[in-house]
């Protein structure tokens, strides 16, 4: 079959493709769509500690400033919270986040010095939006002075 010049052709059971994609999500406001543009866009804030020995407790005045960490928000803010100690992912029954506070559940507290990243993905806008999410209600709200 003749291909068009400047098109490719790829024939394969399976294509692996690695590209940057933008999250785009419908939402309403009181039963109304938002006009495009007010729109808002997720945002990843992340939270940086070191941790001393034997601490299983990490506060907002335990953040690494120097890197721009951010504030502990409420899980109620963000979309997604997700804890890497020493760069592993734990799973959320080891822990429990609180606004300005992080509390480690495990039975052994992380190394003196490891690495403690708490991620939140959020929106970033003014009003409260309403979104089905995996069909269930969702109300994100992340607002970025919580941020400074």
């Amino acid at each position: 079959m003749k291909q068009p010049k400047n098109k490719q052709s790829i024939k394969a059971k399976r294509i692996y493709d690695w590209t940057r994609k933008d999250i785009m999500l419908e939402y309403r406001i009181s039963g109304h769509p938002l006009p495009p543009s007010k729109s808002t866009k997720p945002n990843n804030l992340i939270y940086y500690a070191i941790a001393r020995e034997n601490q299983f407790t990490f506060t907002d005045s335990d953040r690494l400033t120097e890197y721009e960490s951010s504030k502990i928000i409420s899980p109620k803010d963000s979309m997604v919270v997700n804890l890497f100690i020493n760069g592993i992912l734990q799973p959320p029954i080891l822990y429990k986040v609180e606004a300005g506070k992080l509390t480690l559940l495990s039975t052994d507290a992380p190394l003196q010095g490891n690495l403690i990243i708490l991620q939140f993905i959020c929106f970033l806008s003014g009003f409260p939006l309403s979104i089905k999410f995996q069909n269930q209600p969702f109300l994100p709200g992340c607002n970025s002075s919580l941020s400074q």
